[in-house]
């Protein structure tokens, strides 16, 4: 997914993947689009079946990321893939919040 995503000049702010097997877990983050996937948390032992969590925040529409997502999984070896949940969204605009700055008074 890193590579698909940098050859087509999307830039990641931020990608985590989790993923779960029974009490077994495994990591792995990258924090920009041109720095290298690092590892959390390696599994200890192979796994038959497991779950994975994906957070990836980029420029780009969510319908590309969902695509991306699905295709990179998809070429991954010889394996079963059950997608169950996807939720691929735009955040709204920030609202920040205005504060007053209080100057101290000499008195």
């Amino acid at each position: 997914m890193h590579a698909q995503l940098g050859a087509e000049d999307v830039e990641i702010a931020h990608l985590k993947m989790t993923l779960r097997a029974g009490e077994q877990l495994a990591s792995i983050n990258l924090v920009r689009t041109d720095f290298v996937p690092e590892l959390g948390i390696r599994l200890h032992e192979p796994v038959s079946s497991a779950t994975l969590t994906v957070n990836l925040r980029a420029e780009s529409t969510p319908e590309k990321l969902a695509s991306a997502l699905r295709n990179s999984l998809e070429s991954i070896g010889d394996w079963q893939l059950v997608v169950d949940h996807v939720e691929a969204f735009r955040p709204g605009r920030p609202e920040p919040t205005h504060r007053d700055t209080v100057t101290p008074s000499s008195t």
